[in-house]
C-alpha cells in the first residue's frame, strides 16, 4: 500500500549550480549540448543530495575540487513547454585565487569554453531562467543569507 502511495506522487527535476568569483567576475561555462552560456553544475542524480551534486558536476566539468559550498538560493520554477517542473539549488563556491582559476580543467566533452564575466555581462549571457536568479543571489551574498525564489523571483 505505501508503495502505491509513493509511485504516484509528483516527481520534479532538480539541478544544483555554483557561483564562482575571481575579483568582482564569476566563471561561465559554454556547453556542448545547449546554446549560451551556463554555470558550474548540473542535474541532481536519483539518491544524491544537490549539495553533492553540485561539488560533483564541479569536478566533472572544471577539474576542481571544493570542499565547501554555501546555499545561496532556491528556485522553483513551474513546469514550462516540454520541460517539467524543476528546483534549482544555487551555491556559493566563493573566491578562487588565480592560481585556483589556472587549474581549471575543461571537461571537452560537456565544456567547449569558459570565460570570467561581470554581473551585469553574466545576466545578458545566461539563459534567462539563469540571468533571473543571479540579482537576487548577489544580493542574498551580501546579506549572508540564502533566500528562496520563484521563476527567479524572490518570495
Amino acid at each position: 500500500m505505501e508503495k502505491n502511495f509513493y509511485a504516484q506522487l509528483p516527481t520534479k527535476r532538480v539541478g544544483a549550480g555554483a557561483l564562482f568569483f575571481l575579483d568582482d567576475k564569476i566563471l561561465l561555462l559554454k556547453p556542448t549540448y545547449k546554446a549560451g552560456w551556463t554555470i558550474p553544475g548540473g542535474v541532481v542524480e536519483a539518491n544524491e543530495s544537490p549539495y553533492v551534486a553540485c561539488i560533483r558536476e564541479i569536478r566533472e566539468e572544471i577539474s576542481l575540487n571544493i570542499e565547501s559550498l554555501k546555499l545561496l538560493a532556491v528556485d522553483y520554477r513551474p513546469a514550462e513547454g516540454v520541460q517539467t517542473e524543476f528546483i534549482h539549488f544555487l551555491f556559493n563556491a566563493g573566491q578562487i585565487t588565480k592560481k585556483q582559476a589556472n587549474q581549471i580543467v575543461l571537461d571537452k566533452k560537456e565544456i567547449s569554453e569558459f570565460c570570467w564575466a561581470s554581473i551585469d555581462d553574466a545576466k545578458n549571457l545566461l539563459s534567462p531562467h539563469l540571468a533571473k536568479r543571479i540579482s537576487p543571489a548577489m544580493l542574498a551574498l551580501n546579506e549572508n543569507r540564502a533566500v528562496y525564489l520563484e521563476n527567479g523571483l524572490p518570495i
